[in-house]
């Protein structure tokens, strides 16, 4: 079979990039692991988690997920810029490491 006829003939399934599955899977399992190690799951030694945040499109921005970079990249929102996003919803994914633009940004206000 060629690459063409398996594109025409292939089904499909939810986005990859949808959450869905993956948040029902967490709420789950309540959102809570430990360490895997030798093939099974194990709780913190000191029994402390620590909470994540998933920067996707759609979170609001809160005072606690924003960090300064100094220096800031030339790109990137200044510190003192960083009070004005607070409220504002990402409009799509951060990976890991980005940095905040205005570009990535919902206008004040909008829901």
């Amino acid at each position: 079979m060629s690459v063409v006829e398996k594109f025409r003939t292939m089904e499909y399934g939810p986005a990859p990039e949808d959450p869905k599955e993956s948040l029902v899977w967490l709420d789950r399992h309540n959102r809570k692991f430990g360490h895997f190690i030798d093939g099974a799951w194990r709780a913190p030694a000191e029994g402390k988690y620590f909470e994540t945040a998933d920067p996707s499109a759609g979170t609001v921005l809160a005072p606690e997920m924003l960090e300064a970079l100094r220096p800031a990249p030339s790109e990137a929102l200044a510190p003192f810029e960083l009070t004005r996003v607070i409220g504002r919803k990402l409009t799509r994914d951060l990976q890991s490491g980005e940095h905040l633009t205005w570009g990535v940004l919902s206008e004040a206000g909008a829901t």
